[in-house]
């Protein structure tokens, strides 16, 4: 637990000093876009190659998969029920279908599951969102 505090109070205190040093003539905008890129399009597709590459396909690959698929056809026929019960416009319905149906699996839970359970869980967790929820 002191490492992920120690981690966090790293992170803050790298903002704090950017606040300070960061260049005045560039917009706040641009430099939450220029983190969003990187994070998006070059560290996360890196974790997940390294991850995957370095997991071995088993048995148990396929299983976290027929669960994950079955968790996502779970929650949308539920969420497809309940909408028909509910008084809700065409857009409201679409975006209720796919927040119950594709989860927030990689963002929030990987980071958790690593904290709760430890690295091994990092391939489960991205077996399960690449192979069911994309």
């Amino acid at each position: 637990m002191l490492s992920v505090l120690l981690q966090m109070g790293v992170l803050i205190a790298c903002g704090f000093i950017w606040t300070q040093l960061a260049p005045k003539h560039i917009p706040a905008l641009a430099h939450r876009r220029a983190l969003t890129d990187l994070v998006f399009y070059i560290l996360l597709p890196a974790l997940v190659l390294d991850v995957i590459w370095g997991t071995p396909m088993t048995p148990t690959s396929l299983k976290i998969s027929v669960t994950a698929f079955s968790g996502l056809v779970t929650a949308a026929v539920i969420m497809w029920l309940v909408l028909k019960l509910m008084p809700v416009s065409s857009s409201q319905k679409g975006a209720l279908m796919l927040a119950a149906t594709f989860p927030n699996v990689t963002y929030l839970g990987l980071p958790v599951t690593n904290q709760v359970l430890g690295s091994w869980s990092n391939a489960v967790v991205l077996q399960y969102d690449l192979f069911a929820c994309t």
